[in-house]
């Protein structure tokens, strides 16, 4: 028995149903295909996983290179600041 709107040229199908024609399976074909199957699960929650965790890092990442802009400005803010109070400094004893 399959899906009643299965198109064989195309193979396209409406409905998601699907059950063997034919022989019955025996009993270590249905425990492998229940494997198969169990084991595609687990591999798509470790994918659905593994995209969060890659969305959760590239929004870590962006907040990152924000942050790291900030503190190159500080830094070259307070470099400039330095430099100048280090020639003030040495304009200082010059005169004194």
């Amino acid at each position: 028995m399959s899906c009643k709107f299965y198109e064989p040229q195309s193979e396209w199908r409406e409905c998601t149903f699907f059950k063997w024609i034919g022989e019955d399976m025996t009993e270590w074909q249905r425990h492998l295909t229940d494997e198969i199957i169990l084991k595609k699960k687990v591999l798509e929650a470790q994918l659905t996983t593994s995209q969060s965790e890659v969305k959760e890092l590239e929004s870590q990442r962006s907040w990152l290179l924000i942050e790291n802009g900030n503190v190159n400005f500080k830094y070259k803010a307070l470099n400039a600041e330095m430099k100048l109070h280090i020639n003030l400094h040495a304009m200082y004893i010059l005169c004194n």
